[in-house]
């Protein structure tokens, strides 16, 4: 039965007006929650956009951090800023280039106390005090040789500061050799260089077009209605801050869902859908914005592993999983001859090197184990949990492996040469166990055979340890604490002293006399250079009278690869008016092996000089036969290990012999150590062996000990050569 006007009406009223109620209601529900929603997705926009200014100013500081490292770290800039200061050098790489402002802007060299002594930026020269210029410099030097002291002249520090001109990057680095295994730069002949770029509205611009963010401006104080991110030095004062105006993406399209409300109220839920349509796709595109930005901050762009920022934030989230403490381990690998490949075939080879490095580490390490390049030339992998020492060893010892075989570049053939250095220990943070690690790595890259070195929280008490003695040598040397005792050495076949081996002995403060112990800590700390230039002036002034008599006289590593160390002894022995031709230092096979280019070219200086070179504790083997082939010496010194039990031992009697026919055939002398029982010298003299050296002869003495022994011929005992 149809429905009249009136019931139409009636049901009209009855179900219109509820509807157009409920619709009233759902618009007015809507319309509030979109604008909360909009709210949030503005207030979620803001904090992105500070967190990625955040990022972009870290990315700009490890820019510079890069950049000086880079400059640095270079054997051209050490010789030219330290060794021999070259200011037309100083100017034309460096301060061409602040000049040019594109790197940076202002360059500087200054003493390890912030005395200018070079520095230069587009106005001019710069002189006086660092500090002067740039406030926050003086805690930046305090910092850098905390550093310095903890792993090495690879440290670099890297902080905002202000001068004159406005807010600036600052950076520095102590300057240093990139040849592996050099000493540690002292900090009386220290050059640190800085560089700095300021934020100009130029170096901003491109902030806001890289990371796609508002446009930015520096300021003193914002304004109320101004986002900001503030910016402090390295003393935690307020430079200022970095403001901008929030896009505000939820109010833009909340303003174009209204109208498409408005406009369609008859289908408020087509408009609805519409709407949150709209905010999510302006959600989403944020999110994506965003997350390209940070996902870039996180990873290394050659290789697609985790950056060394990427690496530390999921290290802090895998150890804050469970409660701590947690064992941590980390292991820092570096590739040695990284900026070899870098020089002598290009940056691409160089980086194929490295992603093909990764791509082993990758695979070995698993899914399991975090993996990050935290360096141009150094990748890291870390672990967590109770078997986390045993799994980063094993990884450790398994990369290392399948690294050490020649791998094919393109079509270059070039043989990885990987340094481990391992950081285990419960609770470690991770930004302390990659510097850890790093120091580790360092010290494995010193020894400059490609070993693993490995730190453990427990070797903290030997680490201070070594730290005191460090600071009681530095003592030592001021206070001249140093002896020399000294072993003859004989001709037995001639009756004849020939030549001593000077000993060095270190009367501490409290009396007693110290054995050569502290030497591998003097070689660490970078004092050794010093303290063997002291004792060879001393050797060479109480040996001088003693006419025909050599001085033999031992040569660690670092004094050896000092730049300037052929000029230093050759300088020491002028002074002390001592012959050259009398003076026999004693290397050992290490010397060799780290750097045999290096140590060719010196050797063959000190030959110039007229100086006799010996190879000492020799053991024979086909390496050690290889050295006597390649550098160019005039003696061994066969090892104690070789000569002991020489006659009840067949097998080393005839090891022996072929080591001294070996020697004889190539011109070479030969002294026998560590002498002990009368049947080896016998067999020793059968072999043709007549230099010997050992307590069964004499032991170490004193200087006026040696004189009466020289006397003795006057009794018929012995004749001194010469």
């Amino acid at each position: 039965m149809p429905f009249g006007d009136k019931p139409l009406r009636t049901f009209a009223l009855v179900i219109a007006l509820p509807a157009f109620l409920i619709y009233v209601t759902m618009a007015a529900l809507v319309i509030g929650g979109l604008f909360a929603m909009a709210g949030e997705i503005d207030r979620n926009d803001d904090e992105r956009t500070t967190e990625i200014v955040h990022a972009a100013l870290d990315s700009f500081l490890a820019a510079l951090s890069d950049a000086v490292a880079d400059e640095g770290t270079w054997d051209e800039a050490y010789l030219s800023a330290v060794v021999a200061p070259d200011p037309a050098w100083l100017d034309g790489t460096w301060g061409s280039t602040a000049r040019a402002g594109q790197s940076y802007d202002n360059v500087l060299v200054t003493d390890s106390q912030g005395l200018i002594v070079f520095g230069e930026n587009n106005q001019g020269g710069l002189t006086g005090n660092i500090g002067a210029l740039f406030p926050a410099a003086s805690a930046m030097l305090n910092e850098l040789d905390g550093a310095i002291a903890q792993s090495g002249d690879g440290a670099t520090r890297s902080y905002f500061t202000a001068d004159a001109i406005g807010i600036t990057g600052l950076a520095a680095i102590s300057i240093h050799r990139a040849t592996a295994g050099e000493m540690t730069v002292s900090s009386a002949t220290r050059r640190i260089l800085w560089i700095a770029r300021h934020l100009t509205p130029a170096v901003l611009a491109d902030f806001s077009e890289t990371f796609r963010v508002p446009a930015l401006t520096a300021v003193a104080e914002p304004a109320s209605e101004d986002s900001f991110a503030p910016i402090g030095d390295a003393t935690g004062r307020l430079l200022g801050s970095i403001v901008w105006r929030a896009e505000r993406p939820g109010s833009a399209a909340l303003g174009h869902t209204l109208l498409i409300a408005t406009t369609i109220l008859i289908a408020i839920g087509l408009a609805m859908a519409l709407g949150l349509a709209a905010l999510r796709r302006a959600l989403l595109r944020r999110a994506d914005s965003s997350h390209a930005v940070l996902a870039a901050a996180r990873n290394d762009p050659e290789t697609g592993h985790l950056s060394r920022f990427g690496l530390l934030e999921s290290l802090s989230e895998v150890l804050g999983r469970t409660p701590l403490p947690k064992d941590l381990s980390v292991a820092h690998m570096g590739v040695d001859n990284y900026h070899e490949v870098h020089q002598s075939h290009g940056p691409e080879i160089a980086e194929d090197l490295m992603r093909l490095i990764g791509q082993i580490i990758a695979r070995e390490a698993g899914k399991d184990a975090l993996l990050g390049r935290v360096a141009p030339d150094s990748f890291v992998i870390g672990t967590a949990g109770p078997t986390s020492v045993e799994t980063i060893k094993r990884l450790a010892d398994t990369i290392g492996d399948e690294t050490g075989a020649p791998v094919t570049v393109g079509e270059v053939d070039i043989e990885p040469q990987l340094s481990i250095g391992i950081a285990t220990g419960p609770g470690m943070a991770g930004l302390a166990s990659l510097k850890s690690a790093e120091a580790a790595m360092r010290e494995a890259r010193a020894s400059g055979d490609g070993s693993t070195v490995t730190y453990v929280m427990a070797d903290e008490g030997a680490r201070k340890e070594r730290i005191e003695t460090t600071s009681r040598l530095r003592t030592a040397i001021k206070e001249n604490q140093f002896e020399l005792e000294y072993q003859p050495i004989f001709d037995l076949r001639a009756e004849t002293l020939i030549g001593v081996e000077a000993l060095l002995r270190w009367r501490r403060s409290d009396g007693e006399l110290e054995p050569p112990g502290f030497i591998a800590t003097a070689e660490a700390a970078g004092l050794m250079s010093e303290i063997g230039l002291l004792a060879l002036r001393r050797a060479a002034r109480e040996i001088r009278p003693l006419k025909g008599l050599m001085l033999g006289f031992n040569v660690g590593a670092s004094q050896f690869t000092h730049p300037a160390f052929v000029e230093q002894l050759s300088a020491t022995l002028n002074a002390a008016n001592f012959p050259k031709q009398r003076l026999q230092l004693e290397i050992e096979q290490t010397v060799l092996t780290g750097q045999p280019h290096r140590a060719e070219g010196i050797i063959d200086e000190l030959r110039a000089e007229g100086i006799v070179l010996a190879l000492d504790d020799f053991v024979v083997g086909q390496s050690s036969i290889q050295y006597l082939r390649q550098f160019k010496l005039d003696r061994i010194k066969l090892a104690r290990s070789l000569v002991a039990g020489l006659d009840t031992d067949p097998t080393k009697f005839a090891l022996m012999q072929t080591t001294i026919n070996f020697a004889r055939d190539g011109g070479l002398a030969i002294t026998a150590l560590g002498v002990e029982r009368k049947e080896e010298a016998a067999q020793l003299l059968r072999l043709g062996c007549t230099e010997f050296q050992g307590f069964l002869f004499a032991r170490p003495m004193s200087l006026d000990a040696l004189t009466r022994l020289i006397m003795a011929p006057a009794k018929g005992e012995l004749k001194q050569a010469g």
